[in-house]
């Protein structure tokens, strides 16, 4: 029966030689109905961040079912990451198909409970499926190789993305750094962010702390990572050897030796009230720097106070 050419009224009628009656009649012909039925449906996911993710479903129902999706309890909108295909299986117009795609998804954005939805005039039907996405490690935050002052004080900070939260350990020369009573390491962990922050402390830099083989690792079930890096330890200059003050006699040829100490090595220079003088010279002795300031044939006007200065700033 089709509804556009059966359905109307209808009237039957009765006659013979002495007359007639008639009684009209009223078909009405609804189209079939079916509540929407899953045919095919779509499996809870895990993998790893950056990849793409498909939800597929395949539902029968008279009159074609609606599909709809939800992430938690909000619908799910088409967007640069996220795509939703609708279409009618071009065989039978009583199967609808739609397939929710993401891409390159992420565990803060993309994690969740989904909810596919078919609905026609004659029923509703849903079915949910769990989407979790795993991440490796990666550094957010990461320290650089630099140059310290020994006595100072050092704090060094990393931050560490993964999922699940990454463990994070700090070496020197392949061994596991330990806290002890000049330095300390601490971990914080923050969930919402799926990020660990780590922090080593050093109350008071030595020089035996220099290294280029400072390591970060960081790692979870899914990966590891991990970031080198080094510390110059550099001293302030210090004295080891300086002149006493001098009585000379005029015409006389002097040369005065000052030592200093530092890392780098400093320099040494001399002047004499606010002139700066260039009579002296300085090389590299081991660990100190040898300076030689000379007095040729001094006179009276020689006489004064001079300043020796160490810089290695």
């Amino acid at each position: 029966i089709n509804p556009a050419l059966n359905g109307g009224k209808y009237t039957v009628k009765a006659e013979n030689a002495y007359g007639s009656v008639t009684h009209d009649v009223v078909l009405s012909v609804e189209d079939r109905v079916n509540a929407p039925e899953f045919l095919e449906l779509p499996e809870s996911v895990t993998t790893l961040a950056g990849n793409n993710v498909t939800f597929a479903v395949k539902v029968f129902g008279r009159p074609t079912p609606k599909i709809s999706w939800k992430k938690g309890k909000k619908s799910v909108k088409e967007s640069k990451s996220v795509s939703i295909m609708q279409y009618v299986d071009p065989e039978d117009e009583t199967i609808a198909i739609s397939e929710l795609q993401m891409y390159k998804v992420d565990p803060l954005k993309n994690e969740d409970i989904y909810t596919v939805e078919a609905a026609n005039k004659a029923g509703e039907i849903t079915h949910d499926v769990q989407l979790i996405v795993n991440e490796p490690p990666s550094f957010v935050v990461k320290p650089e190789s630099q140059q310290v002052v020994e006595g100072e004080s050092l704090k060094l900070v990393c931050k560490v993305r993964g999922k699940p939260l990454p463990m994070v350990a700090w070496l020197n020369a392949d061994q596991q750094i330990i806290d002890s009573d000049r330095s300390s390491t601490e971990v914080e962990a923050k969930d919402d962010k799926l990020e660990v922050e780590s922090t080593f402390h050093v109350k008071t830099i030595e020089v035996s702390d220099e290294s280029d083989q400072y390591r970060i690792t960081a790692a979870n079930s899914f990966g590891q990572v991990e970031h080198v890096f080094g510390l110059t330890v550099n001293q302030g200059p210090a004295f080891t050897h300086i002149p006493d003050s001098l009585e000379l006699i005029s015409g006389e040829d002097w040369v005065i030796e000052t030592r200093a100490t530092g890392r780098p090595l400093p320099a040494i220079s001399w002047s004499k009230g606010k002139t700066d003088l260039e009579n002296a010279t300085s090389e590299p002795a081991g660990t100190e720097t040898v300076n030689k300031f000379t007095f040729a044939a001094v006179t009276e006007e020689d006489e004064g106070t001079y300043t020796v200065k160490a810089k290695n700033i």
